[in-house]
């Protein structure tokens, strides 16, 4: 098990310019949280969420079970990626970050529809009445989320999670060097104290001295 936190194995800064990129070229939404929920990155958020469902008690309620509901899954999980569509109709999907047999992180990528799974707009309709939206608005904001190929999707988390996995491998590579390099470094402080403390106690002492090595 690493004894290293997931900030101390990737550069978080690297990544984010890196899920930038990445949405820029697909139009793919993310967000990383380690596993104390800390949220790291956000990229590409979508205005139905951040307007709507986020703000709202009933439909923020929803995300939070969402967001519940994949936690605890992941707890036990052994495929690629978690999916799941929360009960204000929006897909998610969670790609668990493993690194040296921990769970140490998970990235998100959502909200979005499949092309062969198209929304239902009525009930998108019902939900704003239901919550108060207003409903012009909300449909407009619909019609912005975007739409994959179950394939699209499948090839690009998983190129994602390929890559967190390197730049943290790298980062693992990087801090056992660090440390070992930080036990050198106090090994040769010990050695020479002992070294000092020995000169000290030969130079304070008036009787002939010698010193044998086993």
């Amino acid at each position: 098990m690493t004894k290293y936190a997931f900030t101390q194995l990737v550069d978080i800064e690297q990544l984010r310019h890196l899920l930038e990129s990445h949405h820029n070229l697909t139009g793919m939404a993310y967000g990383l949280f380690d596993t104390d929920e800390n949220n790291l990155i956000a990229v590409g958020r979508q205005d139905i969420c951040v307007q709507y469902h986020r703000v709202n008690p009933v439909s923020c309620w929803y995300c939070h079970e969402s967001d519940t509901h994949i936690k605890v899954h992941l707890r036990n999980f052994q495929g690629d990626f978690l999916e799941y569509r929360c009960k204000n109709g929006m897909i998610d999907i969670a790609i668990p970050i493993i690194i040296d047999g921990t769970h140490m992180a998970t990235l998100f990528t959502g909200h979005f529809f499949y092309d062969d799974d198209l929304p239902d707009k009525e009930f998108f309709l019902t939900q704003a009445w239901a919550l108060g939206f207003d409903p012009d608005g909300y449909l407009d904001a619909l019609d912005d989320v975007p739409v994959f190929s179950r394939e699209y999707v499948r090839k690009n988390v998983l190129f994602l999670r390929n890559m967190v996995n390197l730049l943290a491998e790298k980062g693992i590579i990087y801090l056992k060097q660090a440390w070992e390099a930080e036990e050198r470094k106090q090994a040769e402080k010990s050695s020479y104290r002992r070294v000092e403390g020995l000169r000290a106690l030969v130079d304070s002492t008036h009787d002939p001295t010698c010193t044998l090595r086993l």
